[in-house]
């Protein structure tokens, strides 16, 4: 049935075509690569917590116990490798949260940067960003799986915006 949508959903863009300018389908072509290639990505992300867990079953055995990985998992800030890039029109931002992508308006990102300029030093920014992030974009939160301000992406992210936007003291 999921089959069926898909075909009516692609008939439907293919009569839409002919109205839409160069400019729009070099964006809709740039948009079907991103979601496509984000796809891949979620199928081997998927491939390898399968690996994975059977590899963690695999070695248990009688007696021996066997620590659970997940978002509740303690990890360093270098396990949240963070980056900021301009978007391919200019207009945007995209950040990557460890294996997490979003895209971010110019304005979100000057408010995060000002957020962090308004901070007396890292844990107060990583606060501050919390509370932005949850007031405002709660989807980079849950998808990030960052659960509290004490996470460490939060604090990575910091560095990312200290590095990219050269985040100044008021």
């Amino acid at each position: 049935m999921a089959k069926k949508k898909t075909s009516t959903h692609a008939q439907d863009l293919i009569k839409l075509l002919p109205q839409i300018d160069d400019e729009g389908l070099l964006f809709l072509l740039r948009q079907a690569n991103t979601l496509i290639y984000n796809q891949k990505v979620d199928e081997l992300n998927l491939q390898a917590e399968q690996l994975s867990q059977s590899r963690e079953k695999g070695k248990a055995g009688p007696g021996k116990a066997v620590a659970k990985k997940g978002p509740q998992a303690a990890r360093t800030a270098g396990e949240y490798p963070v980056s900021i890039e301009k978007g391919a029109f200019g207009t945007s931002y995209i950040m990557a949260i460890g294996t997490t992508r979003k895209t971010f308006a110019e304005y979100e990102m000057l408010a995060l940067v000002q957020v962090c300029n308004a901070a007396e030093g890292k844990a107060d920014a990583m606060v501050r960003m919390y509370r932005w992030l949850d007031r405002n974009r709660d989807d980079v939160l849950l998808d990030a799986g960052i659960g509290s301000a004490k996470h460490p992406a939060l604090g990575a992210m910091y560095a990312a915006f200290k590095e990219t936007f050269r985040v100044r003291k008021a």
